[in-house]
């Protein structure tokens, strides 16, 4: 794999390119683009899932109001 492509790889977990650059910096200690995304999959799972955690509870958030401030009106 090359770098452009763990780059992209990275950032489609939701990471921002600046960490997907520093997480690539690692590949003069783990030896390749491979070993370090092996490495951090569950680290780049994890921020996927926050993600996808925070549009769900936006989400939540925008539908609720209005019907809270409708309780509170009456």
């Amino acid at each position: 794999m090359k770098r452009k492509r763990f780059v992209k790889l990275a950032m489609s977990y939701g990471v921002q390119r600046n960490e997907a650059e520093r997480l690539a910096k690692l590949v003069c200690v783990l030896g390749s683009y491979e070993a370090v995304f092996a490495h951090y999959r569950h680290y780049l799972e994890g921020k996927r899932a926050i993600a996808v955690f925070q549009r769900i509870y936006k989400s939540v958030l925008r539908a609720v109001r209005p019907m809270v401030k409708t309780l509170q009106e009456l």
